[in-house]
């Protein structure tokens, strides 16, 4: 008897397993993948009846791109996470997801600038997480002097410049190490990656 239910726990542990790992997004209240937890499932308009709504901390993505957003419906601010483990939401999601959502694989992200709200186009700057235009973060449209949190910097790893001349600084208010980059694609930018405190239109 003892034996029948281990083995009835330990496939319903299985189911629950598989089910998260499926899920392809799991969401934390706390940071480094502590507290409760939620396996997200192709799409969550609405997370307020799932405990997660506005505690999420940490997410691990094992599959897929998915987009979070910090209102329902897909609104308000919005970061696309690709796989990937994150022990610390950015600033501007941490304990704000109340959404999230599946990316087909042919679906191009979603277009967002905290200045013009949402475009089905590209802005002048497109700022991206990753390499190669990975992890799209938002198009930029105008000066932003500062990013991220305290004296952290945003973690910007790759531009596309669509109009424009833009110059990038690893401190706030233009300062620090600055580079500057006219209309084209920089899969990488170098010395400034993960470290962008602040950008401004130049040109």
């Amino acid at each position: 008897m003892t034996s029948r239910i281990l083995g009835a726990a330990l496939a319903a542990a299985t189911i629950v397993s598989a089910n998260a790992y499926a899920a392809g997004l799991t969401l934390y209240t706390q940071p480094d993948f502590a507290g409760q937890q939620r396996a997200v499932q192709g799409e969550e308009p609405d997370l307020s009846g799932s405990g997660l709504q506005d505690q999420a901390s940490s997410a691990r993505v094992d599959s897929g791109r998915w987009q979070v957003c910090t209102q329902p419906g897909f609104k308000g601010d919005c970061v696309v996470l690709g796989p990937g483990e994150y022990s610390r939401l950015e600033p501007r999601i941490f304990h704000r997801v109340e959404s999230a959502r599946l990316l087909g694989g042919e679906q191009r992200y979603q277009r967002y600038s905290r200045y013009s709200g949402y475009d089905e186009g590209s802005g002048p700057l497109e700022l991206f997480a990753a390499t190669s235009y990975r992890g799209h973060v938002m198009d930029v449209d105008r000066d932003m002097p500062r990013l991220g949190a305290r004296d952290e910097g945003l973690g910007i790893s790759s531009v596309v410049v669509n109009d424009g001349v833009w110059q990038l600084c690893s401190e706030p208010g233009f300062r620090g190490n600055c580079e500057t980059y006219d209309r084209g694609h920089y899969r990488d930018i170098g010395r400034l990656n993960n470290q962008v405190g602040s950008i401004r239109r130049v040109g």
